[in-house]
């Protein structure tokens, strides 16, 4: 992805052990998109796993969303993930937000 005249890239990983949690960290550090899928992890791994790198996301300042079930984007703070409007009207109705 060519972004402003820099050359960003992005990972797409799908770890097999809480132990790839480091390297996902790392490609966020490096100021990498990542998306991550957890689908295939134990439910108790996957939410470990999620824990360490959504502190990782907030320490470095960038942003996590999912976008479906198990399935993440993590950016860093250079870069802005947004949502379809359609699909962001579709959470808050699911989620009695006003």
């Amino acid at each position: 992805v060519n972004l402003h005249g820099n050359q960003t890239k992005v990972h797409i990983m799908k770890p097999d052990t809480f132990d790839e949690a480091p390297l996902i960290s790392d490609s966020l550090k490096a100021n990498r998109i990542v998306v991550v899928n957890t689908t295939g992890l134990e439910p108790r791994t996957a939410q470990r796993l999620l824990d360490f790198i959504a502190g990782s996301t907030y320490a470095l300042g960038g942003d996590l969303q999912e976008v479906e079930s198990g399935v993440y984007v993590l950016s860093p703070s250079t870069v802005e993930v947004a949502r379809d409007s359609k699909e962001e009207n579709s959470l808050k109705g699911l989620l009695n937000w006003k």
